[in-house]
């Protein structure tokens, strides 16, 4: 068989995953403010993890497709990993918090990617049977985004001074 492209031969001849970029991802409270989409974080002990598992089953074939693969971490704090380094600008998840998430979305050569991945997961989330039960606020969507770089912290800090 010929290995897929999330995959190369290991010593002694067994399959290992050869990752060069990677995310964090989150699951988040989307909410429709008149003409603005605002994002909410969840805190920690909130989900449940077996949902959060389960979510990220859920979700995984819509990584898998594009050669992505979506992990648990730990509580709220999921992994994207990518086979090539991804051309996108993101915003950290504590810079997007209650704003306007349309001026923080993914920027760059693949951007419209990105914006179909995180619509797609959004519905994929919407319909999934765990946010009907759990009696909470819905997880109806995914924010991904990169650590950010001094230069990036520098500018956000500027911008937001008081």
């Amino acid at each position: 068989s010929v290995p897929s492209p999330l995959q190369g031969e290991g010593k002694g001849g067994g399959r290992v995953h050869e990752f060069m970029d990677h995310f964090h991802v989150a699951p988040v409270h989307l909410v429709a403010d008149w003409d603005v989409l605002r994002l909410f974080q969840f805190e920690q002990g909130e989900i449940p993890i077996e949902i959060q598992q389960q979510l990220i089953e859920l979700l995984l074939p819509l990584f898998e497709e594009e050669g992505m693969l979506l992990q648990f971490q730990s509580d709220l704090c999921w992994q994207l990993q990518l086979p090539s380094r991804e051309p996108i600008q993101t915003t950290p998840i504590d810079w997007a918090t209650g704003g306007n998430l349309l001026s923080v979305m993914p920027q760059g050569e693949n951007q419209l990617r990105w914006k179909k991945l995180l619509n797609e997961a959004q519905m994929m989330l919407h319909s999934a049977a765990v946010n009907q039960q759990s009696g909470q606020l819905a997880i109806n969507g995914i924010w991904v985004w990169r650590d950010p770089s001094l230069v990036d912290k520098m500018r956000h800090w500027w911008r937001n001074r008081r």
